[in-house]
């Protein structure tokens, strides 16, 4: 391919293909989606694929219940709800990865009913999402807004600065769901 170029639409065009076979897939190893062929009395093919929909975005605006300040690092955890041993993914919100964004945008599978769990270091888990998790559904292309509230654990004191920071790093894996 010498030349691609798409528009707003998701529509692709390619220039200047030798003639051929050229077939489009979804990903490697899938079946094409469709076959178009080049030749010298068809030099132009139009080939349609429908891919599948975008991801949904799970947008997660934080704030300590308290001072109403921004938390700077979530985890968020996230499992299908179609069966009991459904594996959760975890992922982290924080200021470093949410440079596009006035609040964290994380990717979640479309059409699918998910648990989410959402908790930080130094807070008690989101109350809605405790226990169980809160079950959502996003729809195709859709953005699903949250403003979490997180409520501050009791001081402790005598407590070492680095502690801190060594378990809001390992508070994601190691909490158990």
């Amino acid at each position: 391919m010498r030349d691609t170029i798409t528009n707003q639409a998701g529509k692709y065009h390619f220039q200047r293909l030798p003639f051929g076979k050229y077939s489009v897939v979804e990903e490697l190893g899938a079946p094409p989606l469709g076959v178009a062929e080049l030749m010298v009395d068809h030099p132009n093919a139009e080939l349609r694929a429908e891919l599948p929909p975008k991801v949904g975005i799970l947008m997660i605006h934080r704030t300590d219940r308290v001072t109403g300040a921004i938390i700077p690092r979530v985890c968020v955890k996230v499992a299908a709800l179609d069966g009991p041993d459904s594996r959760w993914s975890e992922l982290w919100a924080d200021s470093s990865n949410c440079l596009f964004y006035p609040d964290c945008a994380i990717p979640v599978p479309l059409d699918k009913q998910l648990l989410v769990h959402v908790s930080s270091a130094g807070f008690q888990e989101w109350n809605e999402s405790a226990g169980r998790g809160k079950p959502i559904l996003v729809d195709s292309e859709a953005r699903l807004a949250w403003d979490i509230q997180l409520e501050p654990l009791p001081h402790r004191t005598g407590r070492r600065s680095g502690d801190y920071q060594l378990l809001q790093y390992l508070f994601c894996a190691h909490r158990p769901s």
